[in-house]
């Protein structure tokens, strides 16, 4: 079971983020001899790049407060995330 409002939101927003990202290395490519149109997908991918970051240091973050054994660090009940993880048997 995993809590949806919290773990589903990180994961659509980080998505976004890495397709953007891929769009506009893919737009540079294209714009090679353009100075302006480079100049603003380079700008526009470093702000991506900042982007990603901030999303995976919120995840990085959410995670060790989950799993702390610190009551003072600890997340409340109603915000943790409950995560089940199924163990998959493989046949040799």
């Amino acid at each position: 079971m995993i809590c949806y409002s919290v773990s589903s939101y990180i994961s659509e927003e980080r998505q976004k983020v890495v397709r953007r990202i891929k769009q506009v290395k893919r737009d540079l490519t294209s714009a090679q001899g353009k100075g302006k149109e480079r100049d603003k997908l380079e700008g526009e991918l470093e702000g991506l790049r900042v982007d990603l970051n901030y999303i995976l240091v919120r995840v990085s973050n959410l995670m060790e407060r989950v799993f702390s054994n610190d009551d003072a660090t600890a997340l409340p009940e109603d915000q943790k995330i409950y995560i089940t993880l199924s163990s998959r048997k493989t046949t040799n």
